[in-house]
């Protein structure tokens, strides 16, 4: 803005230049050397009157004005020298000799013509000056409202992201009291089941040494079903609704259309690249994971399993419909998780990237020497596993036992880094939970229940798949974490129009259908 200001005083400087010239060429007319004033004198002296401006005008304002009566003064002059007079067209100066009623001018007139024509001349050249001078002030002026513009929207910017900042804060603050209420109710809980199970209540000032002396782990087989003898109605009101795991055997031939081996997935996945995963105890991170920094193509890394020299390496979690969704066109969705409310929130509420719609089916592959540590998937979402190959085993607590394995506060992770070989006499709690334990088998499937806390470890080359999901039981324990990490989602779902409710006679779903909603032939009487 100072460089447009100094500018205009500049032209302004320019136009009282011009404007003095002309003064002093009236001046002459009035001088005593001319003995009576003409009438073209008269006229040009009554009608040049440049306005003197406020002392708070906008100096570009006052330029464009003064310049505008300067032209108009500039063409009546044109008019009076060439126009007016009889004289004036196509004749000449000697044309001028004469005013407009005939009468032949002296010389002191005629001079005093010619004079006013010279400082004619030199006013349409200082106004051409003028105009290009304030062309430049005006681009000047555009450059610096642009400037303006800029840093209006700057500040859009940064009132959007101080407005970010107070959302972030106040979400941060929710989930602070949320794992606050969490531990506080974790440790009545402890304090509760202690002293029904032991006589006496539970400190947690103080080591349990006395009771960590007669603790043990309490381990109890995860039960097996026959798919084939098991409706959608009982596998939800016996297991799903009672927070219980169980394995479903017999039901790989509904699932896959071909079959899916190491060489299938090659074929369909190879040329993809992926960062592998690897177990670290000492980690305290989700499932004691970490990732590789380089990519490892997943073809190669198919042929270093089948050669059992993938070591630690591990494809864990990978989304096939991310990844590889040609896989799906030979796969079928089991009724018993088929009423996934995930699919039942559309595209666009999700976002870009889809979200968890999109996430599941996840592949996992990996040799003997691959395992995980204890945590709770995401959400609290229930969540469901087929052993295509391999064996792998598990071990579960469910939600009402999840206190008693020392959880970090604020995490979904533990003290504990096995569960499978844990000391009661460090972490004597862990004999009050109950631990679900199976061993996975080829064409088995094993159903986890929202909220519980599990581990794997397997036992020699294996693939499987899983998926996670949300349906009436856990929806919500579900949409209270959506909250925090999918607010969008969470509104739509929580909302009454949203359908919770899950059909008796659910069926199997090929994964077209399984994607899409609503279903016509779907009645919700179950819930």
């Amino acid at each position: 803005m100072n460089l447009q200001t100094a500018l205009v005083s500049g032209v302004t400087l320019l136009l009282a230049s011009v404007t003095i010239n002309l003064l002093v060429t009236l001046y002459i007319f009035n001088s005593p050397s001319s003995p009576s004033e003409t009438p073209i004198v008269t006229t040009f002296k009554r009608d040049l009157s440049i306005p003197t401006p406020p002392k708070d005008s906008d100096p570009y304002v006052v330029l464009t004005d003064q310049l505008r009566v300067l032209q108009l003064q500039n063409k009546k002059l044109q008019q009076l020298l060439y126009s007016d007079h009889p004289g004036g067209r196509g004749r000449g100066w000697s044309g001028l000799m004469e005013d407009n009623t005939g009468v032949r001018l002296n010389v002191n007139e005629h001079t005093d013509v010619l004079k006013l024509q010279s400082e004619l001349r030199f006013a349409q050249n200082q106004i051409g000056r003028l105009s290009g001078d304030l062309n430049k002030a005006n681009e000047q002026r555009e450059q610096s409202q642009q400037r303006i513009y800029k840093l209006e929207n700057e500040n859009e910017d940064i009132e959007r992201e101080l407005r970010m900042t107070r959302r972030n804060l106040e979400n941060e603050q929710i989930k602070q009291n949320m794992y606050v209420s969490r531990l506080e109710f974790d440790i009545d809980k402890l304090r509760r089941a202690t002293e029904a199970k032991y006589g006496f209540r539970y400190s947690i000032d103080g080591p349990l040494t006395d009771l960590a002396a007669n603790l043990t782990r309490n381990v109890s087989p995860i039960p097996r079903v026959d798919g084939r003898q098991l409706s959608y109605k009982e596998f939800y009101l016996k297991y799903v609704k009672n927070q219980k795991p169980v394995i479903i055997t017999n039901y790989f031939s509904r699932m896959f259309s071909t079959n899916w081996t190491l060489d299938e997935i090659s074929y369909h996945c190879g040329h993809r690249n992926t960062c592998l995963q690897h177990f670290d105890p000492n980690r305290n991170s989700w499932g004691n994971l970490y990732s590789d920094k380089n990519e490892t193509n997943v073809g190669e890394f198919i042929e270093r399993v089948k050669s059992n020299s993938a070591g630690s390496s591990y494809l864990f979690d990978w989304s096939i419909p991310r990844n590889c969704p040609s896989l799906l066109k030979s796969y079928t969705v089991p009724k018993y998780f088929a009423t996934d409310f995930f699919q039942r929130v559309p595209d666009p509420i999700w976002g870009e990237t889809g979200g968890y719609k999109y996430t599941w089916p996840s592949l996992f592959i990996g040799g003997g020497e691959t395992r995980s540590g204890l945590h709770v998937d995401a959400v609290n979402s229930h969540f469901w596993m087929a052993m295509i190959l391999g064996h792998k085993r598990w071990g579960v607590v469910t939600p009402d036992d999840v206190p008693f394995l020392y959880p970090n506060p604020g995490q979904n992770t533990f003290l504990i880094d096995d569960i499978f070989d844990v000391d009661p006499r460090i972490y004597p709690l862990v004999g009050i939970a109950k631990i679900w334990e199976a061993v996975l088998e080829p064409g088995d499937m094993i159903f986890v229940p929202g909220g519980s806390a599990h581990q794997i470890r397997n036992l020699d080359t294996i693939m499987s798949m899983s998926m996670n999901f949300i349906d009436a039981e856990n929806f919500e324990r579900s949409t209270n974490m959506l909250r925090l990490t999918r607010p969008a989602v969470q509104r739509y779902m929580i909302h009454p129009s949203f359908p919770k409710g899950v059909p008796s006679n659910q069926k199997d779903l090929h994964w077209e259908e399984f994607k899409t909603f609503p279903r016509d032939d779907e009645v919700y009487d179950l819930f």
